[in-house]
């Protein structure tokens, strides 16, 4: 089973890292130095029950990636606007789609308009 995660920041790096160390099939999306630092370093985690230090797959363009079976997306819900045009290349006919974002939904806001969540109302 191969699985993308769009949004390497905190949540998304660290359920990479985990996936990774478990012998799972997983790529990363991650831009510019984010992306060369997962690329040249690896993810790494320090918490209560020590470091974590994995090496995830990273890329910067979901057409190198290609379609996967899930694809996980980790970002903020405002930076949402800007991700969802460029994940066709993740998505096949049967690929399942998990969100694991922050930040206000749209609906909750039903009849107002915030833009730093929502912008441009889209």
């Amino acid at each position: 089973m191969r699985f993308a995660i769009a949004g390497a920041g905190a949540v998304g790096a660290y359920i990479g890292a985990l996936m990774a160390r478990a012998g799972q099939d997983v790529t990363l999306l991650a831009r510019g130095r984010h992306k060369e630092t997962i690329a040249r370093d690896g993810v790494r985690v320090a918490g209560a029950e020590g470091e974590l230090i994995a090496r995830p797959a990273v890329e910067d363009d979901p057409a190198r990636i290609g379609p996967v079976d899930t694809l996980l997306v980790a970002v903020k819900a405002h930076s949402l606007t800007a991700l969802a045009p460029t994940l066709g290349p993740l998505l096949g006919p049967d690929t399942t789609v998990v969100t694991l974002q922050n930040g206000i939904p749209w609906w909750y806001l039903a009849d107002r308009r915030l833009e730093s969540v929502d912008p441009g109302g889209v």
